[in-house]
């Protein structure tokens, strides 16, 4: 593998994500968050199998592996995701994206007191400038709509947390069983967040099937494609370039994916960010600078 391939990967699968956010965004407001959210997870989970059977191999796991997979695609992929496309569906997938400038410090917490890792405490003052992108989110909102959007942020801030955690649970899982590989882990994670969306669908149908079949043969094609490139493409792409890239030039590169969804939503909607939304980028660029120091 060359040099250049891992970091090639690494911005393909955060430039698919993006794309693949703004279709949620626009089927969510559509149909429903639980459904776009129960659709894609369906195809990831597929997409996990057919490559660890065809491609990898099926390794012996462990009973504490199993649960902690299990837990973090139900509490990550399931809970987390499906509070994630509500915040799509409120403030854009772009600033729901850039709530994601939090991740390294809910991540970071858990090392610290779960895997005595450093976390280098100065490093919290990032949370100043990340909680202004919050703030001016908000003000935004009160200056378009007439009041304060605090469920969209609420809603992105409960799905970064949960993503995180699902971060945290994953790890003890790969510490446990060492020869998993990480598509195979996938695959356990995507059918704990299926469970879940089980669980949802027995209190309030989300009915999957018919939903999809309502759609125009378009409109079929584009989530389904959506969903693709954005569970299963974009985490093999991203988990390919962590194996054998440098992390440090890997987690930068991540770092664009609010910019990228940025743009790709002003193409969408054809029309240019706001002065707001411009604002709120200088802050989160600042706040990651503190965060990667």
């Amino acid at each position: 593998m060359s040099e250049q391939l891992p970091y090639l990967l690494a911005f393909g699968g955060t430039s698919v994500f993006a794309v693949a956010c703004i279709f949620f965004s626009v089927f969510a407001d559509k149909i429903s968050s639980a459904w776009v959210n129960t659709l894609k997870t369906t195809i990831g989970c597929l997409g996990f199998f057919i490559v660890t059977s065809v491609f990898y191999e099926w390794n012996t796991i462990s009973l504490n592996s199993l649960v902690s997979f299990f837990l973090s695609g139900f509490a990550g992929l399931g809970i987390g995701d499906l509070f994630l496309v509500m915040a799509f569906t409120r403030i854009g997938a772009a600033r729901t994206l850039m709530v994601f400038g939090f991740s390294p410090l809910f991540t970071g917490i858990q090392g610290y007191f779960f895997f005595g890792q450093e976390l280098s405490m100065h490093k919290l003052s990032a949370i100043l400038c990340l909680v202004m992108c919050l703030l001016i989110f908000s003000y935004e909102g009160y200056k378009k709509e007439g009041h304060w959007e605090i469920k969209g942020i609420i809603f992105a801030l409960l799905g970064v947390s949960l993503d995180a955690i699902g971060i945290g649970i994953t790890r003890f899982g790969f510490e446990d069983s060492v020869a998993v590989s990480s598509i195979e882990g996938n695959f356990y994670r995507a059918v704990g967040a299926l469970c879940f969306f089980a669980i949802y669908n027995y209190f309030k149908p989300i009915k999957l099937v018919s939903n999809l079949r309502s759609l125009t043969t378009k409109e079929k094609f584009t989530i389904m494609i959506a969903g693709f490139i954005g569970t299963f493409l974009s985490l093999w792409m991203w988990n390919t370039a962590v194996k054998y890239g440098q992390l440090a030039i890997i987690s930068a590169i991540g770092v664009t994916g609010p910019f990228l969804a940025t743009i790709f939503e002003c193409i969408y909607y054809k029309k240019l960010p706001s002065r707001y939304m411009l604002v709120a980028i200088v802050f989160f660029i600042l706040g990651l600078y503190i965060l990667l120091a």
